[in-house]
Parts: structure tokens; C-alpha cells; sequence
């Protein structure tokens, strides 16, 4: 019984961590699609706008050039992309994240599964 338990206990402690990973990567993919939606309405600001810098502070400014954006490519790297390149990149990550998302899910479910087993197993052994 004590094995059940033990077991149980981990399996619960697995089943917290991938819910925490899953809500990471669920954080990510809202966060990926409102950068592509703020792509989209680069060309619509003409007048003054507001401009994250991060930790919610936030710049006045005017985009100069709404075709051409700075994106992060990776390990810190910034290039200069077109507006339409940059979309696609958030593009391919979204499918990344969509997948990693699935297979947590997956990874989940299989957990839950083996904890309904082992809850089983506990109850006939207090039969």
C-alpha cells in the first residue's frame, strides 16, 4: 500500500508539473498571436502609438517603417525582417508551440490514466 502510495504521490507531482508547462506554452501561443495581430496593424498607425519595453512600461512613439521589424531569431539574436517574413517565423513557432501543447496534453492524459489505475489497484487492496 505504501508502494501505491508513493507511487501515487509521484504521479501527482508529474501531473502538477506538465499542467504548469501546458499553461506556459498555452501563455506563449496568446502571446504569439497577439504579436501576429499587431504585425498585421503596423501599416494603420500613422499617429503617435504606445510601444512596450517590457515589465508593463510602455514608450510614446511613431513606427517609421511599418514594412521592416527587429526580431529575436534565436539564443538573443536580433535581425531585421519584413513585416511579412517576421509573421511567418511567429507562424512556424505557433505550429511549435500548438504541437508542444499536444504533447503535453498527450503526456497528461497518460498520467491521469495510470493514477486511475493505481487508485484501483489501492481500492482492492482495501477490500
Amino acid at each position: 500500500m505504501r508502494k501505491l502510495a508513493y507511487e501515487m504521490s509521484f504521479y501527482r507531482s508529474q501531473a502538477a508539473e506538465i499542467e504548469r508547462q501546458n499553461a506556459m506554452v498555452r501563455q506563449l501561443i496568446e502571446e504569439n498571436n497577439a504579436t501576429t495581430k499587431a504585425l498585421e496593424s503596423l501599416p494603420e498607425i500613422t499617429k503617435d502609438a504606445m510601444f512596450s519595453i517590457g515589465s508593463g512600461v510602455f514608450i510614446k512613439g511613431r513606427a517609421t517603417d511599418e514594412k521592416r521589424v527587429l526580431v529575436e531569431i534565436g539564443s538573443r539574436i536580433i535581425a531585421e525582417k519584413t513585416a511579412e517574413a517576421a509573421k511567418a517565423l511567429l507562424a512556424e513557432k505557433r505550429k511549435e508551440l500548438t504541437k508542444a501543447a499536444e504533447e503535453l496534453s498527450a503526456s497528461f492524459a497518460a498520467v491521469g490514466k495510470r493514477m486511475e489505475e493505481l487508485e484501483a489497484r489501492a481500492s482492492a487492496l482495501q477490500k
